[in-house]
């Protein structure tokens, strides 16, 4: 970007820092990070593992939004400025006068603790170095901080780092972890085996890494890198903000997250590789673009990041990584084209044993078979009516390894000589940005036109016994939600306190929801996995801590469904309480000082399920 355009749209030395401005600042987050199911837009600040901090306001402004939520932000609040820009100030303690009881009347006036209001423009004006909040840990955070982000007038996040804030120092460069390469199709190959394969990065220099020996590919694959940020004095795990590839000196695939809009922040689960992530909570980031990227259909071909190798030369692979102040780093790869010798000697087999499906598993359009005890030197897959013989592609570690390409037909099942190995549940092809409507006995599915990010081979699966349908597995992402239905075969006796569940990996139930219809139960779901209904009739539980004139502090917990709402009164009249979800508290205080909280007092809590606590107390 051009100098001239650089400071128009990030003004220097227009915004003042707003903790502890003038003094060096310790970061634990920076904009671009990756985390959970988003990009993290703007900075993290620590305020020395406490609250209370003041929060100052970063410039000249009026309070354009203002919201108080349980989860997500928490306490925030939206500063507009002169210049068009706003900032960002979330997970507050508490907001300042007179922003606090314009708040606090408008919960009252509702009767509801979370709430989102947009006041008149310049009816709650700040001045540049005000105090308008005090720091916290309300919301989604993880720990005291302030999260801190600069947008536009579109909503666009930008960088932070790019407004010449002095209190931070940023000299440290990019590093890279581990590199991954897939295959991308079904003749592609990594040193002879498809699938995928992980490498550890050496670090040469200061600014270069390098992977220790060639890696031996044949035909199209992708790169996936682990790589992160260092911040001085801050975190040692922070975001890149570029990510460029080049093959042989020739771009072919370059990543920029200097801005982005705040709908877009979810897109992340297509950016890394999703599977892997949720299998190992490590966070490789793509060098190409998946089918549903949303920025495919304006990408030219040749910078799509795919990598098609046949010949037998070798190729230089340069992956460049540069943080916000342009500190950069480089990852050297020497990828020798090599065309596939795969050993097909299958290993020898003891009379009694049977062959043995070991994995199976779906790379792009390919699903890989791994076989134990394989006598023959091929499977028989069905698919539909008809038959196909799938040959060995090779034989690795005692597993023969056989490939089909999805395309060719959805399998039913797959043989070797006599033993069915597996039976598959396969069901439909759905591409990502296409709508679709699916029935399955009594299953049905329906999806909006943008729901996938990549081609989703849709597997269903009802298992009537256990009461379960099995929809894929959360290992694929999805962008918006999806709606499911079925009828389940076993009578519900109590409907209104039934609803659907998903298993997550440890087994646990997590509530989802549901609307009975008739006999049959619809929901929505932005997760794939196993899902069953489960009943919950046992209501909340309500532990007093403390009730007294001066505060109530109360815990509360569900053993299923989950809190759904919380009322409280105090002499007949509504009574604002706090939640904190973290630790399970609601706690109140005197609205005015002088006017301590007595008389009778009565705390309702209901769960998903409808089923109600409720507690009375009389304070004297």
């Amino acid at each position: 970007m051009a100098q001239a355009q650089m400071v128009s749209r990030y003004p220097q030395n227009y915004f003042m820092y707003p903790i502890n401005p003038g003094q060096a600042t310790s970061l634990t987050g920076n904009m671009g990070e990756l985390r959970t199911n988003h990009y993290h837009g703007g900075l993290d600040i620590r305020t020395g593992w406490a609250s209370g901090l003041p929060v100052y306001a970063a410039a000249d402004g009026y309070v354009q939004r203002v919201e108080v939520d349980t989860r997500g932000y928490g306490n925030v609040i939206y500063l507009r400025h002169p210049n068009g820009l706003t900032t960002v100030y979330a997970h507050l303690q508490e907001f300042s006068e007179p922003l606090a009881e314009y708040v606090r009347s408008r919960q009252y006036e509702r009767e509801t603790f979370e709430i989102d209001l947009f006041p008149n423009k310049n009816e709650i004006n700040f001045k540049k170095g005000e105090v308008i909040a005090i720091s916290g840990n309300t919301g989604g955070s993880g720990g005291p901080h302030l999260h801190f982000e600069i947008r536009d007038s579109l909503n666009n996040i930008l960088n932070p780092m790019l407004f010449g804030f002095k209190e931070i120092t940023d000299t440290q460069r990019p590093y890279f972890g581990k590199m991954a390469i897939k295959t991308l199709d079904i003749n592609a190959r990594v040193n002879d085996a498809f699938g995928r394969a992980e490498f550890f990065t050496k670090r040469i220099d200061q600014d270069e890494y390098a992977i220790a020996k060639p890696v031996k590919v044949h035909g199209k694959i992708g790169v996936e890198v682990v790589v992160r940020d260092r911040i001085n004095n801050g975190s040692q795990r922070a975001g890149i903000t570029c990510l460029e590839v080049r093959l042989d000196g020739r771009e072919v695939f370059y990543h920029s997250l200097e801005t982005f809009h705040f709908d877009e922040s979810g897109t992340i689960n297509v950016l890394i590789d999703y599977e892997h992530y949720r299998i190992s909570g490590e966070r490789f980031q793509r060098c190409y673009l998946a089918d549903g990227h949303p920025e495919k259909p304006e990408r030219d071909d040749d910078k799509m990041g795919y990598i098609t190798i046949k010949d037998t030369l070798p190729h230089t692979l340069m992956i460049s990584a540069w943080d916000a102040n342009r500190n950069g780093t480089h990852l050297n790869v020497m990828l020798q084209g090599a065309n596939p010798k795969p050993n097909l000697k299958l290993a020898p087999v003891l009379g009694v044993l049977k062959p043995r499906l070991q994995k199976h598993q779906l790379f792009e359009n390919t699903l890989k078979m791994s076989v134990l005890n394989s006598k023959k030197d091929f499977l028989t897959l069905f698919s539909g009516k008809k038959q196909f013989r799938v040959p060995l592609s090779y034989v690795k570690e005692k597993e023969a390894v056989f490939l089909w390409d999805m395309r060719r037909g959805l399998p039913d099942s797959v043989r070797s000589d006599t033993v069915t190995l597996y039976r598959f549940h396969f069901k439909q092809v759905i591409p990502p940005n296409k709508s679709l409507q699916f029935l399955l006995g009594a299953l049905r599915l329906q999806t909006k036109q943008i729901v996938l990010f990549d081609t989703l081979y849709l597997e269903m699966q009802h298992n009537e016994p256990e009461g379960t349908i099995t929809i894929n597995n959360p290992l694929i992402p999805l962008i918006s939600a999806m709606k499911l239905g079925f009828k389940p075969v076993k009578e519900v006796f109590d409907r209104s306190k039934t609803a659907v569940y998903m298993e997550t990996f440890s087994k646990k139930l997590k509530y989802v929801g549901g609307i009975w219809e008739g006999d049959a139960i619809s929901f929505m779901t932005k997760s794939l996995g196993r899902f069953r209904l489960a009943t919950d009739s046992i209501p909340p539980k309500i532990k007093p801590a403390v009730i007294s004139r001066n505060a109530i502090r109360v815990h509360i917990y569900d053993n299923l469904s989950g809190i759904k709402s919380f009322r409280a009164m105090l002499n007949g009249q509504w009574l604002l309480m706090t939640y904190e979800h973290k630790q399970n508290l609601l706690f109140a205080e005197p609205r005015q000082k002088g006017m301590p909280l007595s008389g009778d007092f009565v705390l309702t809590v209901t769960d998903n399920a409808g089923n109600i606590t409720e507690i009375k107390r009389n304070i004297q």
